[in-house]
């Protein structure tokens, strides 16, 4: 099977279903709180994806490295910065997950979810 040919479907279902398995190994699909170790390390400053254009010109705004300011400028043109809100685009992505895999996936995330202050529950609704 082709990547291209996988819905976000059954995406979300192998993760449920395999994440015993996947979940010390793939450092792409762990919970951001293991990766970031932030229980461990004390940030300045937690950005968000769907705010990186805007997140990313307040860091490099106000980082200083030997007394240098860096320029603000950020190459990266966020693709989701378009018309319709991220939940939209959420809702679409999720409309047919199962509900028992979105419940699994929540209780997956739930950590990352509240310490970076997602909403989840229109997932699960």
């Amino acid at each position: 099977m082709f990547v291209e040919s996988i819905t976000f479907s059954e995406f979300a279902q192998y993760i449920v279903e395999t994440w015993s398995t996947i979940q010390p190994q793939d450092v792409h699909w762990r919970p951001q709180n293991e990766v970031c170790h932030v229980c461990n390390i004390k940030y300045d400053f937690i950005g968000h994806f769907e705010n990186l254009s805007h997140d990313a010109k307040y860091v490099l705004t106000n980082i200083t490295l030997n007394n240098t300011k860096w320029s603000n400028k950020f190459p990266f043109l966020n693709a989701y910065n378009a018309k319709s809100p991220l939940s939209q685009k959420l809702n679409s992505f999720f409309a047919d997950v199962p509900r028992n895999i979105k419940k699994s996936l929540v209780r997956l995330y739930d950590l990352d979810y509240r310490l970076f202050g997602y909403d989840y529950r229109w997932a699960i609704a």
